[in-house]
C-alpha cells in the first residue's frame, strides 16, 4: 500500500508554470503530494515505471510526446495511476481523446486555485477510497 505524501509527477514544458502548480498543491493539501518535474515526457515515463507514483499531471502540448500519449502509456501500466491533463487550450475532439484514454481529471491555464482545489479533492478521495479498499482486502486475508 501506499503512504503520504503521494508521489506526484508533473510534466511540463515550461517548469515555472509546473512549479506554481506544485505550490498551490502544497498550500491546499499540506503533506498530501510529493511533487516531481520533469520538462520532457520520456524521463518522466521512466520515473513512472521505476517508482510509486499516484499521479500524473500532465501537459497536453509538448515538443515530442504529447500530454494524451502520455496519459495513455501510465494508464497502459494497469497501476492505478490517476492522470490530470493541464491545457492552455484545449478543443472538445482532444479533450475527448484524453477521456477514451483514460484521464481522470483536466485543469486550464490560467491556473484558477478553486478549480484547482476541487479536481485534486477528487482525485484524492478516488485514492484513499481504493487504499481503504486494499486494507479491507488485506485484513480479511490476515483473519
Amino acid at each position: 500500500m501506499f503512504s503520504k505524501p503521494y508521489l506526484m509527477v508533473i510534466v511540463d514544458d515550461e517548469r515555472d508554470l509546473a512549479g506554481v502548480l506544485a505550490e498551490y498543491l502544497e498550500d491546499m493539501f499540506p503533506g498530501v503530494f510529493a511533487a516531481h518535474f520533469f520538462n520532457e515526457p520520456e524521463g518522466a515515463i521512466n520515473f513512472v515505471e521505476t517508482n510509486p507514483v499516484r499521479v500524473v499531471v500532465t501537459e497536453v502540448r509538448m515538443p515530442g510526446m504529447d500530454g494524451d500519449q502520455i496519459n495513455l502509456r501510465v494508464k497502459q501500466m494497469g497501476r492505478g495511476i490517476k492522470t490530470v491533463i493541464i491545457t492552455g487550450n484545449l478543443s472538445y475532439t482532444k479533450a475527448l481523446t484524453c477521456y477514451n484514454d483514460g484521464a481522470d481529471a483536466f485543469i486550464q491555464k490560467p491556473f484558477n486555485p478553486s478549480e484547482i482545489r476541487s479536481t485534486f479533492q477528487r482525485v484524492l478521495d478516488c485514492i484513499e477510497s481504493w487504499e481503504d479498499v486494499l486494507r479491507n482486502i488485506a485484513h480479511e486475508k490476515v483473519s
